[in-house]
């Protein structure tokens, strides 16, 4: 089996290509490295025998036909961060909706192309529910929110244009080694265990607020597991991960760390204006159609991710 993954030298599209390659699949990886996304070559380290093209994929000359020759496309391109998005919305815009519709043009009509693509829970925005489903209605509160619901809706437009079979999967914070670990698309908890780590004093805005996490690995196995699963047209899921107060989640990561504090301030409004909310995160559509949702101790990750962070830093 060929598969091709774009974005597949960033952080979590690393994890993507360590599971195919260890699967036996014959792997293509097209990642541009961009300034300001996770796309690093030294991700790639141990996933032997892929082929590389270190390019966006909208300059990859030969893409129609790499496409071609591979049965499975996984599309985890993308910019995760949501404060820089709002100050640079254009390049938002060409990593969140522009380099998935170069992907999309790639693929002949009629071929049948089975696709996983990475969404995110921002997309739901901040629906005044207790738990999000699949039905709840999505209103994104920032930019990027806005393009990744955007090229979703693209994919689900040329999946009935096109005859594609595509999932996506609507994530929450994603950790595990390979993030970043500086600047500022490092994510909820590493940001988290990096000040930690550095003796910062935590500032968490408002209390009891609830965010879904999710493992790397845990992705990695999911995408593996909706590719090999029987599907057709357009279908989309949350993988929901673990449901995590975020004052519980700090006293893991202290006592994890072994030191650091946290105090609790009022919302900035600029940071209140694009607050997601505390609905809980339901998975239990893709539990149903995969029969098991991979999810492993969050603990367990923790302790790894923190360990990581250790020798990056």
């Amino acid at each position: 089996m060929k598969c091709l993954i774009a974005g597949g030298a960033g952080f979590i599209g690393s994890h993507i290509t360590a599971r195919f390659v260890q699967v036996g699949y014959e792997v293509t990886v097209i990642d541009g490295l961009l300034p300001r996304t996770t796309g690093r070559r030294e991700n790639l380290t141990g996933a032997a025998g892929i082929r590389f093209f270190d390019a966006p994929v909208e300059q990859v000359e030969n893409l129609a036909e790499l496409v071609a020759e591979n049965d499975l496309l996984v599309d985890c391109m993308g910019w995760t961060c949501h404060r820089l998005a709002l100050q640079d919305p254009l390049y938002d815009m060409q990593l969140n909706i522009g380099s998935h519709l170069a992907l999309i043009n790639a693929i002949a009509r009629g071929s049948g192309k089975k696709v996983i693509s990475l969404g995110s829970r921002a997309q739901y925005g901040n629906p005044k529910v207790e738990r999000i489903t699949e039905e709840t209605p999505s209103n994104p509160q920032d930019i990027q929110g806005s393009h990744k619901q955007a090229a979703e809706s693209n994919w689900q437009v040329f999946s009935r244009i096109k005859g594609l079979a595509v999932i996506s999967l609507r994530i929450g914070n994603c950790f595990g080694p390979r993030q970043p670990v500086w600047g500022e698309d490092i994510g909820l908890i590493g940001t988290f265990i990096r000040d930690l780590l550095q003796g910062r004093e935590i500032e968490l805005f408002g209390t009891g607020r609830r965010r879904p996490v999710i493992y790397a690995g845990d992705v990695a196995e999911a995408v593996y597991l909706c590719a090999q699963s029987s599907f057709q047209g357009f279908q989309m899921f949350n993988l929901a991960g673990a449901d995590v107060v975020l004052e519980e989640l700090l006293g893991l990561l202290i006592r994890e760390i072994g030191q650091g504090a946290y105090k609790l301030r009022e919302f900035p409004p600029e940071v209140k204006s694009i607050d997601v909310g505390n609905a809980t995160f339901s998975g239990d559509r893709l539990e149903k159609f995969l029969g098991r949702v991979p999810r492993t101790s969050l603990e367990v990750d923790i302790k790894k991710t923190v360990a990581y962070f250790r020798k990056a830093l």
